[in-house]
């Protein structure tokens, strides 16, 4: 999806089909735009939509997962929401759960995939967000398995150093940017 390779396991023997999204760009004011690019799994059991935003400058993103799930879960009229923390590709998110009023159990997180810690500060320029309506054991299945990569987006092929994974290469990139200051952050 655009500059993201995204890969996750639902470990199910279901049919399904995968739809990819059109990116969406948006802005967020005048000097800060962000595109952000959907794949959904539909399923017999349930569905599973995956969202990943990439920002043109790096954000604070302090604890905005825990508010983003949250959000989406009031949004569907959710009852019974739990939220949790959890780590997705050894990063901080969020994990929530909540009752729709048809009494189906939804699940959604949010993490971002090239986030790091700068100062007091945690930062990054990619937010993945995901909800489920499938059973909790193919959610689980993709929560765990789940993995975005930013790759190259003029050659589309991994990282040139052997010992250094794309989406550590994302990371160092915005560590780098950041004490540069070439890319300041709110």
């Amino acid at each position: 999806m655009g500059p993201y390779q995204i890969s996750f396991d639902l470990n199910t023997s279901a049919r399904y089909s995968v739809v990819i999204e059109k990116p969406v760009k948006s802005l967020l004011s005048e000097s800060r735009s962000y595109t952000t690019y959907g794949l959904g799994v539909i399923g017999e059991s349930g569905n599973i939509y995956v969202f990943v935003t990439g920002y043109d400058k790096v954000l604070r993103l302090d604890q905005s997962d825990s508010k983003m799930v949250e959000d989406y879960l009031l949004e569907m009229e959710c009852q019974n929401i739990k939220i949790t923390e959890e780590s997705y590709q050894g990063r901080p998110g969020a994990l929530g759960a909540g009752t729709l009023p048809s009494e189906q159990v939804v699940f959604a997180g949010s993490y971002s995939p090239d986030g790091l810690t700068v100062g007091e500060d945690y930062v990054g320029m990619t937010n993945c967000r995901w909800v489920s309506t499938f059973p909790a054991q193919e959610t689980v299945n993709l929560i765990s398995t789940l993995e975005v990569i930013r790759i190259n987006e003029t050659e589309q092929k991994p990282s040139s150093s052997p010992e250094q994974t794309p989406s550590e290469e994302s990371s160092e990139q915005t560590k780098k940017y950041v004490q540069l200051g070439r890319v300041p952050y709110s």
